[in-house]
């Protein structure tokens, strides 16, 4: 051990204790993805279960379904980090496209 002026600040502790702060702000992101993983999926798997009338009330076509989740998803995590959510406005050869397709119904 050195010995240290009266006036110095040993730093060395806050070293460690800052890498084990990133250490475990690593451990708290993998955790998280994994659990927005399990709501992605939990959430697909409901609304697979239900009938076409009832997506139709909600307005969500069936073939739209892993879409609209990730959307939501997406839109949820911009709130939680304080992000513009607007939605983006579709170009006019988007929205013409998108009338275009019959629509789609599982049987």
């Amino acid at each position: 051990m050195t010995n240290l002026n009266q006036n110095t600040i040993d730093i060395r502790p806050y070293q460690r204790a800052k890498r084990y702060i990133i250490i475990g702000n690593a451990i708290g992101r993998v955790l998280t993805q994994l659990n927005e993983a399990r709501i992605r999926r939990q959430t697909i798997r409901e609304l697979q279960g239900l009938t076409d009338a009832q997506l139709e009330d909600i307005g969500i076509p069936r073939y739209e379904i892993r879409r609209a989740v990730n959307a939501r998803l997406i839109r949820s995590a911009n709130t939680e980090q304080g992000r513009n959510t607007r939605p983006q406005r579709q170009s006019n050869s988007s929205q013409i496209r998108s009338a275009n397709y019959e629509r789609k119904l599982a049987a």
